[in-house]
Protein backbone atom coordinates (compact mmCIF):
# COMPACT_ATOMS: atom_id res chain seq x y z
CA UNK A 1 0.00 0.00 0.00
CA UNK A 2 2.55 2.32 0.82
CA UNK A 3 4.39 1.71 -2.35
CA UNK A 4 1.34 2.60 -4.09
CA UNK A 5 0.88 5.70 -2.37
CA UNK A 6 4.52 7.19 -3.08
CA UNK A 7 3.56 6.03 -7.27
CA UNK A 8 0.58 7.86 -7.18
CA UNK A 9 2.00 10.72 -5.67
CA UNK A 10 5.36 10.68 -7.93
CA UNK A 11 2.70 10.47 -10.38
CA UNK A 12 0.75 13.89 -9.54
CA UNK A 13 4.74 15.62 -8.87
CA UNK A 14 5.61 14.78 -12.45
CA UNK A 15 2.38 15.66 -14.02
CA UNK A 16 2.55 18.86 -12.24
CA UNK A 17 6.29 20.04 -13.10
CA UNK A 18 5.65 18.91 -16.88
CA UNK A 19 2.37 20.44 -17.10
CA UNK A 20 4.16 23.85 -15.87
CA UNK A 21 6.72 23.80 -18.43
CA UNK A 22 7.09 26.09 -20.99
CA UNK A 23 6.11 24.56 -24.69
CA UNK A 24 8.94 24.35 -27.00
CA UNK A 25 8.40 26.20 -30.58
CA UNK A 26 7.50 23.68 -33.85
CA UNK A 27 10.93 23.21 -34.75
CA UNK A 28 9.64 23.79 -38.52
CA UNK A 29 8.85 27.49 -37.38
CA UNK A 30 12.16 28.34 -35.82
CA UNK A 31 14.28 30.13 -38.76
CA UNK A 32 14.13 32.80 -41.41
CA UNK A 33 10.84 33.66 -43.11
CA UNK A 34 10.42 35.92 -46.53
CA UNK A 35 7.43 37.86 -46.77
CA UNK A 36 5.18 36.95 -50.23
CA UNK A 37 2.46 38.52 -49.35
CA UNK A 38 -1.09 38.73 -47.64
CA UNK A 39 -4.62 38.37 -48.85
CA UNK A 40 -8.07 39.04 -47.59
CA UNK A 41 -9.45 41.08 -44.97
CA UNK A 42 -11.96 43.23 -45.28
CA UNK A 43 -11.52 44.52 -48.94
CA UNK A 44 -10.37 40.19 -49.72
CA UNK A 45 -7.28 42.53 -51.31
CA UNK A 46 -3.77 41.01 -52.17
CA UNK A 47 -1.03 43.02 -50.80
CA UNK A 48 2.68 41.94 -51.71
CA UNK A 49 5.94 43.44 -51.08
CA UNK A 50 7.27 45.80 -54.01
CA UNK A 51 10.53 45.32 -55.64
CA UNK A 52 13.11 47.00 -53.59
CA UNK A 53 11.17 45.67 -50.38
CA UNK A 54 12.38 42.71 -47.96
CA UNK A 55 10.84 41.62 -45.34
CA UNK A 56 12.09 38.73 -42.93
CA UNK A 57 10.43 37.34 -40.35
CA UNK A 58 12.70 35.44 -37.72
CA UNK A 59 11.58 32.69 -34.96
CA UNK A 60 14.35 31.14 -32.80
CA UNK A 61 14.32 28.53 -30.56
CA UNK A 62 14.73 30.70 -27.26
CA UNK A 63 11.00 32.12 -27.81
CA UNK A 64 12.67 35.34 -29.49
CA UNK A 65 11.26 36.66 -32.60
CA UNK A 66 12.22 39.98 -34.70
CA UNK A 67 10.64 41.33 -38.22
CA UNK A 68 13.60 43.13 -40.36
CA UNK A 69 12.34 45.41 -43.46
CA UNK A 70 15.20 45.59 -45.53
CA UNK A 71 17.80 44.25 -42.99
CA UNK A 72 16.19 46.92 -40.57
CA UNK A 73 14.92 45.96 -37.42
CA UNK A 74 11.68 47.23 -36.89
CA UNK A 75 10.23 45.18 -33.68
CA UNK A 76 10.70 42.38 -31.73
CA UNK A 77 10.12 40.28 -28.80
CA UNK A 78 9.05 37.10 -27.78
CA UNK A 79 7.07 34.38 -28.83
CA UNK A 80 4.69 31.45 -28.10
CA UNK A 81 2.51 28.41 -30.06
CA UNK A 82 -0.12 27.63 -27.66
CA UNK A 83 -3.11 25.98 -29.07
CA UNK A 84 -5.92 27.77 -31.30
CA UNK A 85 -9.26 27.44 -32.67
CA UNK A 86 -10.02 27.98 -36.15
CA UNK A 87 -13.20 27.24 -38.28
CA UNK A 88 -13.54 24.79 -35.53
CA UNK A 89 -10.41 23.08 -35.93
CA UNK A 90 -7.00 23.11 -33.52
CA UNK A 91 -4.45 24.87 -34.89
CA UNK A 92 -1.41 26.08 -33.31
CA UNK A 93 -1.36 29.33 -32.59
CA UNK A 94 1.61 31.86 -32.20
CA UNK A 95 1.11 34.71 -29.39
CA UNK A 96 3.47 37.52 -29.26
CA UNK A 97 4.39 38.67 -25.99
CA UNK A 98 6.91 41.87 -24.85
CA UNK A 99 6.49 43.56 -28.45
CA UNK A 100 9.19 46.40 -28.56
CA UNK A 101 8.86 48.66 -31.63
CA UNK A 102 11.80 50.45 -33.38
CA UNK A 103 12.01 51.92 -36.64
CA UNK A 104 8.31 51.31 -37.57
CA UNK A 105 8.12 52.55 -41.21
CA UNK A 106 5.65 55.14 -41.66
CA UNK A 107 3.03 53.13 -44.05
CA UNK A 108 4.08 49.71 -43.30
CA UNK A 109 2.72 46.94 -45.60
CA UNK A 110 3.09 44.18 -43.43
CA UNK A 111 2.88 44.46 -39.70
CA UNK A 112 2.95 40.54 -37.32
CA UNK A 113 0.37 40.80 -34.57
CA UNK A 114 0.72 36.83 -34.15
CA UNK A 115 -2.01 34.29 -35.37
CA UNK A 116 -2.82 30.97 -36.34
CA UNK A 117 -0.35 28.88 -37.83
CA UNK A 118 -2.59 27.67 -41.23
CA UNK A 119 -0.03 25.90 -43.07
CA UNK A 120 3.58 25.00 -42.40
CA UNK A 121 6.16 23.38 -44.04
CA UNK A 122 9.89 23.24 -44.82
CA UNK A 123 9.59 25.91 -47.70
CA UNK A 124 6.21 28.02 -46.76
CA UNK A 125 4.68 29.57 -43.73
CA UNK A 126 1.01 30.89 -43.47
CA UNK A 127 -0.25 32.73 -40.71
CA UNK A 128 -4.02 33.86 -40.34
CA UNK A 129 -5.85 36.40 -37.76
CA UNK A 130 -8.49 34.69 -36.24
CA UNK A 131 -11.10 36.48 -37.91
CA UNK A 132 -13.84 35.75 -40.26
CA UNK A 133 -12.37 38.78 -42.46
CA UNK A 134 -8.82 38.42 -41.18
CA UNK A 135 -5.92 38.55 -43.27
CA UNK A 136 -3.74 35.24 -44.44
CA UNK A 137 0.54 36.05 -44.82
CA UNK A 138 2.03 33.79 -46.68
CA UNK A 139 6.00 33.05 -46.07
CA UNK A 140 8.99 31.38 -47.86
CA UNK A 141 11.79 29.87 -45.69
CA UNK A 142 14.88 31.26 -46.27
CA UNK A 143 18.06 29.52 -46.07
Amino acid sequence: MLLFQRLCLAGILLSLVSGCSKEPAPLLLIGDWQWIGSSGGISGGITKPNMAERVVLRFSSDGKFSLHQNDTLTYSGLFRVTSGVYYGKDKPQIDLEQVTYSNLPKNPRFVMFGGIITGISNSELSISMNADDGVTSIFSRQR
